[in-house]
């Protein structure tokens, strides 16, 4: 019992100290980009709902991740992008989400990144395109996540 307790104990303080918990207590509320650089556009990943905290994902770009850091809840990661058609992607275990988004320069797109009941108790990431006024009252309380 007590080699238990001990070893939720140190599971939960290495969970906290991991370096992308770290970094998201260290970054800053949600601020929208006022620039976005010619022939680009801007994508905001964010992730609100509350459903198995624990589990969080990396984001792709076709081939290559959006960023270094994962999605956490209550986090948000922006990533400057050519248009075009994009395919974005995240993957628990062997459960994927794929989203795709026909970008325009100059635009800014948002996109929620959600956890739901799956059958294995990680659960599955899902990701959904979401209106820019319906974005913006949800991503208000969420940090940048950045790279250590």
């Amino acid at each position: 019992m007590k080699n238990s307790i001990l070893f939720l104990l140190l599971f939960c303080l290495g969970f906290l100290l991991s370096p992308d918990v770290i970094a998201q207590k260290k970054a800053t509320i949600f601020q929208e980009v006022t620039e976005i650089p010619d022939g680009k556009a801007v994508v905001y990943f964010y992730r609100i709902n509350r459903f198995n905290t624990i589990t969080n994902f990396r984001i792709n770009d076709g081939n290559k991740p959006v960023s270094g850091a994962q999605l956490h809840v209550k986090g948000y990661i922006v990533y400057f992008t050519e248009p075009g058609k994009k395919e974005f992607w995240a993957q628990v275990a062997e459960t994927k989400s794929q989203i795709e988004i026909n970008i325009e320069a100059g635009k800014s797109y948002f996109v929620s990144g959600r956890v739901v009941p799956g059958q294995w108790k990680l659960g599955k990431p899902l990701l959904l395109e979401v209106p820019k006024e319906e974005a913006l009252k949800e991503i208000k309380k969420c940090k940048l996540l950045v790279e250590e």
